[in-house]
Protein backbone atom coordinates (compact mmCIF):
# COMPACT_ATOMS: atom_id res chain seq x y z
CA UNK A 1 0.00 0.00 0.00
CA UNK A 2 1.35 3.49 -0.40
CA UNK A 3 1.59 4.04 3.39
CA UNK A 4 3.78 1.17 3.91
CA UNK A 5 5.94 2.39 0.69
CA UNK A 6 6.14 5.66 2.14
CA UNK A 7 7.39 4.46 5.70
CA UNK A 8 9.74 2.94 3.90
CA UNK A 9 11.06 5.65 2.46
CA UNK A 10 9.62 6.10 -1.23
CA UNK A 11 8.57 9.59 -2.35
CA UNK A 12 5.15 9.70 -3.04
CA UNK A 13 5.83 9.52 -6.81
CA UNK A 14 8.15 6.75 -6.98
CA UNK A 15 5.07 4.87 -4.63
CA UNK A 16 2.26 5.91 -6.60
CA UNK A 17 4.97 4.39 -10.11
CA UNK A 18 5.66 1.44 -8.31
CA UNK A 19 2.41 0.31 -7.04
CA UNK A 20 0.25 -2.35 -8.92
CA UNK A 21 -3.03 -0.87 -7.88
CA UNK A 22 -4.64 2.75 -7.98
CA UNK A 23 -4.09 4.53 -4.29
CA UNK A 24 -7.63 5.61 -3.60
CA UNK A 25 -6.55 7.42 -0.26
CA UNK A 26 -4.23 9.20 -1.92
CA UNK A 27 -7.31 10.78 -4.32
CA UNK A 28 -9.17 11.03 -1.50
CA UNK A 29 -7.12 12.16 0.64
CA UNK A 30 -6.79 15.47 -1.58
CA UNK A 31 -10.54 15.43 -1.98
CA UNK A 32 -11.81 15.51 1.47
CA UNK A 33 -8.80 18.32 2.28
CA UNK A 34 -10.45 20.52 -0.39
CA UNK A 35 -13.90 19.56 0.92
CA UNK A 36 -13.16 20.86 4.92
CA UNK A 37 -10.90 24.10 3.41
CA UNK A 38 -14.42 24.60 2.02
CA UNK A 39 -16.61 23.76 5.23
CA UNK A 40 -13.91 24.98 7.79
CA UNK A 41 -14.15 21.21 9.31
CA UNK A 42 -11.24 20.47 11.57
CA UNK A 43 -9.66 16.82 11.13
CA UNK A 44 -5.97 16.66 12.37
CA UNK A 45 -5.30 13.69 11.07
CA UNK A 46 -6.56 14.10 7.83
CA UNK A 47 -4.49 17.38 7.88
CA UNK A 48 -1.47 15.40 8.88
CA UNK A 49 -1.71 12.94 5.98
CA UNK A 50 -2.13 15.67 3.42
CA UNK A 51 0.84 17.21 4.98
CA UNK A 52 2.81 14.20 4.30
CA UNK A 53 1.48 13.16 0.92
CA UNK A 54 0.85 16.53 -0.61
CA UNK A 55 2.82 18.88 0.61
CA UNK A 56 5.86 16.55 1.39
CA UNK A 57 6.12 17.39 5.04
CA UNK A 58 8.43 15.63 7.42
CA UNK A 59 6.39 12.46 8.66
CA UNK A 60 8.10 12.38 12.34
CA UNK A 61 7.71 16.13 12.68
CA UNK A 62 4.27 16.14 11.59
CA UNK A 63 3.70 12.94 14.06
CA UNK A 64 4.49 14.33 17.17
CA UNK A 65 2.94 17.87 16.78
CA UNK A 66 -0.03 16.08 15.62
CA UNK A 67 -0.23 13.63 18.88
CA UNK A 68 0.77 16.69 21.06
CA UNK A 69 -2.56 18.67 19.57
CA UNK A 70 -4.71 15.30 19.72
CA UNK A 71 -3.89 14.97 23.68
CA UNK A 72 -4.22 19.04 24.15
CA UNK A 73 -8.15 18.37 22.42
CA UNK A 74 -8.79 15.06 24.56
CA UNK A 75 -8.03 17.32 27.90
CA UNK A 76 -9.57 20.32 26.94
CA UNK A 77 -12.76 18.09 25.58
CA UNK A 78 -12.60 16.27 29.55
CA UNK A 79 -12.24 19.85 31.11
CA UNK A 80 -15.41 20.95 29.34
CA UNK A 81 -17.25 17.58 29.52
CA UNK A 82 -16.42 18.30 33.72
CA UNK A 83 -17.19 21.68 33.60
CA UNK A 84 -20.57 21.23 31.88
CA UNK A 85 -21.57 17.86 33.28
CA UNK A 86 -20.75 18.39 37.33
CA UNK A 87 -20.78 22.81 37.55
CA UNK A 88 -23.31 22.93 35.01
CA UNK A 89 -21.25 25.39 32.85
CA UNK A 90 -21.89 25.56 29.05
CA UNK A 91 -24.50 23.14 27.26
CA UNK A 92 -24.73 19.62 28.49
CA UNK A 93 -23.73 16.40 25.82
Amino acid sequence: TLGAMLGKGYSVKSALMEMQMIAEGYYATDSIHQLNEELGVSMPILDFVYGVIYENKNVKEEASKLTTKLSYEKVFSQSYLYFTCHLGYGIPI
